[in-house]
């Protein structure tokens, strides 16, 4: 059953394409840099490991991660603190932040 997307309003979808203050992409291991990247600043999805990480499905983390599990936890606390709040955190908000390129694709992919 696919999962239906929020619609964002165009204005409140950009004003929060950015990392909460103070934190970067260098946190993170460097293979997940580009991929959150993209995600967070322009909706395109991530491989299924750093999906599942921002869905919160510890049961997909553990079938699909291919990195080191410190990694995993690294990453988990990077997107709860440094990514804005409709990024992540379900599938539906998952869904949603990527639904919203779609819509509101301003052509500077």
């Amino acid at each position: 059953m696919p999962i239906e997307a929020k619609k964002i309003p165009p204005k409140k979808e950009r004003l929060y394409r950015e990392l909460q203050d103070g934190h970067t992409y260098d946190e993170l291991p460097e293979w997940a840099r580009g991929g959150m990247k993209r995600y967070v600043e322009k909706s395109i999805p991530t491989g299924s490991g750093l999906r599942a990480v921002l869905e919160g499905d510890l049961h997909g983390v553990m079938a699909l991660w291919s990195h080191p599990w410190d990694q995993a936890r690294d990453v988990y606390n990077w997107c709860r603190w440094a990514l804005p709040g409709g990024a992540s955190g379900s599938k539906e908000k998952v869904a949603a932040w990527i639904a919203a390129r779609k819509e509101f694709d301003d052509g500077d992919n």
